[in-house]
């Protein structure tokens, strides 16, 4: 019996200050889009925009 490699897709939207250009990676929540305001910077209190959303290949035995 040969085992074939299965893959999932993850999501993930990419947080950033337009402030002091910090980023942060986290899962996709629903709602979610480009340029959608999405909390306060650590760093500097400023609301963070999403700059991104993208998928990963997930690999599984």
């Amino acid at each position: 019996m040969i085992r074939q490699k299965t893959s999932q897709v993850k999501y993930f939207s990419v947080e950033e200050c337009p402030k002091c250009g910090y980023k942060i990676k986290r899962e996709f929540k629903e709602g979610d889009y480009v340029l959608k305001q999405s909390g306060l910077c650590p760093r500097d209190n400023t609301p963070m925009i999403i700059s991104m959303i993208y998928a990963e290949e997930q690999k599984t035995k």
